[in-house]
């Protein structure tokens, strides 16, 4: 290519809730996150889903643990806080809160839970 050529990449990645708030969420995930991008978290409900928008605050190294597909690897933890989430998404997503599954550390040896989120990350502009 005789120019420079540039594209943009969105990532779909299978999370597990670990904590979530009116505020935010921390999401365990088998990659890493750069603070400051953008995302959107989409979590299943019924035949539809409930989509928030969030950033990356922090995200650090867990521990080892089992991805979907049963390979061991490297788990983060990601903080990611709300982009203003309007009151009528906050009230969908109270209806998404109990089908999420308790925290639990990553278990040696043991598949980990089925995720319960799907984060679509979203790259800078």
């Amino acid at each position: 290519v005789a120019g420079r050529l540039v594209a943009k990449v969105k990532a779909y990645l299978a999370a597990r809730v670990v904590d979530i708030s009116a505020h935010g969420i921390q999401v365990e995930l088998p990659h890493s996150m750069q603070p400051k991008t953008a995302c959107d978290l989409r979590f299943p409900k019924g035949d539809g889903e409930v989509l928030l928008r969030a950033e990356v605050r922090r995200c650090r190294v867990w521990g080892m643990g089992d991805d979907e597909k049963g390979h061991r690897v490297l788990l983060y933890r990601a903080g990611l806080e709300f982009r203003d989430p309007p009151a009528v998404v906050l009230a969908k997503l109270a209806e998404v809160i109990p089908q999420i599954p308790s925290p639990a550390p990553p278990s040696e040896g043991k598949e980990s839970p089925e995720p319960s989120v799907t984060v679509l990350i979203d790259p800078k502009e």
